[in-house]
């Protein structure tokens, strides 16, 4: 019985416990999402996480402090610490400039194809937005990318031509299913 003020959660008759073999690491086998991943406890806690053998998703506002998150806390299944990193970057467009927004990512496009370490850097567009999905071979070709001229040209473009910044969000590989349609 829980002493007054005590929190209990709701029992669920139908979970089905987490249970370990001996030897095999406690969480293995789940999946722990981390908000704020980038630091502090969020840090702390997908550290742990991998530790007891969980696959690990990090999620945070600073795309650098999250990659570099992402290679302290994890590797590949293969064990592997070098692992592809996929961005997605969302731009919202000022309707009087959405022309100029798409010329200016489409120039991008032309240039980044050319990087070392780009697996893929494609443009989507929705009736608002523009989303474009980037996929690197490392974080050190991503890194590169950061500080290459075509990223410094795009920024210098849209300066003044979106609602609000660039919603940039780094992302870890999280490989289910299919090993060929699981994963970009």
């Amino acid at each position: 019985m829980a002493a007054s003020g005590d929190h209990q959660p709701p029992s669920d008759a139908n979970a089905t416990p987490a249970v370990s073999s001996p030897g095999e690491p406690a969480l293995a086998g789940q999946t722990v999402v981390v908000i704020g991943g980038s630091a502090g406890s969020g840090r702390e806690t997908a550290r742990r996480g991998r530790a007891e053998g969980a696959e690990v998703i990090l999620t945070g506002r600073d795309a650098d402090r999250l990659a570099q998150a992402a290679r302290d806390v994890g590797t590949t299944t293969e064990g592997n610490t070098e692992m592809s990193v996929v961005v997605v970057a969302t731009a919202h467009p000022l309707p009087e400039h959405r022309a100029e927004v798409i010329a200016a990512f489409e120039a991008a496009v032309a240039q980044v194809h050319d990087e070392p370490g780009v697996d893929l850097y494609a443009l989507n567009e929705g009736p608002d937005r523009l989303v474009m999905i980037e996929k690197y071979e490392s974080e050190q070709a991503r890194s590169a990318h950061a500080k290459g001229p075509a990223l410094a040209d795009l920024l210098s473009a849209l300066r003044g031509k979106l609602r609000g910044n660039l919603d940039v969000q780094v992302l870890v590989p999280h490989p289910a299913g299919n090993p060929d349609k699981g994963r970009l």
